[in-house]
Parts: structure tokens; C-alpha cells; sequence
């Protein structure tokens, strides 16, 4: 019998005379009289145990997404908790100027306070908290973007260096969408409105950082390898 490929002569095997081995190819056949079948490689032309090389396993691949989708959770979850302490914060230090002691007498406390702008005061609104921290994310978000594109190529494609480098410019929106969150939250204590007035407000301003943070998350995605 020959070996289908080469069309040298096979040998067959010691240990099981129904498999012919071919020398030249490394493989071995079914011993059969008119027509055979490819098995496996011969791992040693002179050993006779027949052990055969195995195909590995493939190797599965991390979506490249993953590690920036975890990141924007991270940051997410950071600024709901930013929100509770920023409250509790507000409100304690309300009630702590409250226990201080009156040791100043009255009319002395009248002259030396000062007047405080009705103007200035009354300007001061969630409307107004939140038109100008959206203006500071969308000004911040195109220089945040440039930041990721001349950084990406230091991180040599990898996926992973390029999902921590887009969380940590993503993360300059957070800080900014805090501290607009943080001055809704001390303006709620100062006009004495329910928590579910802040809430929505606060709310306003976390989808325009989402929506922003979401362009530097498509710079990730056109820099990231396809895989």
C-alpha cells in the first residue's frame, strides 16, 4: 500500500498492523486494500508506540471593549457615591454651624455682617449651575480627545494601555461634573428644596458628562486594533 500524498511505500505499524505509516509524510493510514483514511502525524519514524501530535487549544481573546467598559462603570458608580457623600457632607456641616454657641452679641453680629447681594443670590439657580458646568464638559471634551490621540500611539496598539488611557482622560470629566453636582447639592440645603429636586438636576448634568465622555470613548474605538 502507498501513502496517498508521497506515493512511498508504507510500512505497517507493530503495534497495530491495521494502520500503514509513511516515513516520508509522518503520517499513518488505515490498512486497507483498496482505499484508506488520514489519521494522525507519526510522532518518531522509528518509534513504534504510535503517539501523535494534538492541535492546541485556541487561545480566547478579551473583547477589546471590556477594560473601558468597566473603567466607565467604575467612574459611574464613583460619582453616585460622590453625590451621597457631597449630601450627608452639606447637611452635617449645616447642622454643626447650628450647635455653635451665640457668644457675639447681637447688634455687633448686624454691623459686622455683610449684606449679601439679592442680585447675585437670586442668579444662582440649578438652570444656571447646569448651563455652566455643561459649557465646562463640552469645552474640556475636545482637548481630552486630542490628549488621547497623541498619547495612543505610545501605548503600541495594546487594547488594554489604550482603555486606561481613555478612563483617565474621561475621568477630567467626572472631576468637572462633580464639582457642578457639589454646588447643586450645597444650593439645595441653602433654599431648603427635597432631595428629589437635586436629584434631577443632578441627573441633567451626568448625561451631558456621559454624552461627552462618550466621544473619547469612539477615540478609543478608531485607535484600539481590530481583533
Amino acid at each position: 500500500m502507498k501513502c496517498p500524498k508521497c506515493k512511498e511505500e508504507l510500512r505497517r505499524s507493530k503495534k497495530d498492523p491495521n494502520y500503514g505509516l509513511c516515513n516520508n509524510c509522518r503520517k499513518k493510514y488505515k490498512w486497507v486494500e483498496d482505499d484508506y483514511e488520514d489519521d494522525e502525524d507519526e510522532d518518531d519514524e522509528d518509534d513504534e508506540d504510535d503517539d501523535y501530535y494534538t492541535v492546541p487549544k485556541p487561545v480566547k481573546r478579551k473583547k477589546k471593549g471590556r477594560g473601558l467598559i468597566i473603567g466607565l462603570s467604575v467612574i459611574l458608580i464613583i460619582l453616585i457615591i460622590a453625590a451621597i457623600i457631597i449630601i450627608f457632607f452639606v447637611k452635617g456641616k449645616d447642622k454643626d454651624k447650628e450647635k455653635e454657641p451665640q457668644t457675639q452679641d447681637i447688634q455687633s453680629e448686624q454691623d459686622d455682617t455683610p449684606i449679601a447681594d439679592p442680585a447675585v443670590t437670586e442668579n444662582i439657580t440649578y438652570q444656571s449651575i447646569l448651563d455652566d458646568y455643561t459649557q465646562k464638559i463640552a469645552s474640556a471634551t475636545p482637548g481630552l480627545i486630542d490628549e488621547f490621540n497623541n498619547e495612543a500611539p505610545n501605548c503600541g496598539g495594546d487594547p488594554n494601555l489604550l482603555a486606561e488611557l481613555s478612563n483617565s482622560k474621561i475621568e477630567k470629566l467626572a472631576e468637572i461634573s462633580t464639582e457642578g453636582i457639589t454646588k447643586m447639592a450645597e444650593l439645595m440645603n441653602q433654599n431648603g428644596d427635597a432631595q428629589e429636586t437635586y436629584e434631577e438636576w443632578a441627573a441633567q448634568l451626568t448625561n451631558v458628562y456621559m454624552e461627552q465622555a462618550q466621544q473619547i470613548t469612539n477615540a478609543y474605538t478608531g485607535a484600539a486594533p481590530a481583533q
